[in-house]
């Protein structure tokens, strides 16, 4: 059987920081990076921000690992990056505009195509 999500996302360490996939066992500490004052100041998550939330939101990352992406070939290309719902896009994009002011940052294609 393929694997899927978190398990399908790479790990990146160094040799003091570790970067992994959420994972349900982190619903606690994402409410508390939500509800915190700087995050809240800074970005725009649902206020208030509850453990349904996180869990929905491991839940919408983990559909776009898991689902795949068609190559053209008629076949799938198997889990590659989020392939988040059009619904989402501008959300997310907004999000991360005003999260990262005068950053140059843009949204990706992987985020629905929004500039």
């Amino acid at each position: 059987m393929p694997e899927s999500f978190p398990d399908v996302v790479p790990v990146l360490e160094s040799g003091q920081v570790r970067l992994r996939a959420h994972r349900t066992d982190d619903v606690p500490a994402i409410v508390e990076q939500c509800t915190d004052p700087e995050s809240v100041r800074w970005t725009t998550v649902p206020r208030p921000y509850s453990e349904d939330d996180a869990r929905r939101w491991i839940e919408m990352v983990a559909d776009g690992w898991n689902t795949p992406i068609a190559t053209g070939t008629g076949r799938s290309s198997g889990p590659t990056t989020p392939a988040f719902p059009a619904s989402a896009a501008p959300s997310i994009c907004a999000r991360a505009v005003k999260a990262v002011p005068r950053s140059g940052s843009v949204c990706t294609p992987t985020l629905g195509g929004c500039t």
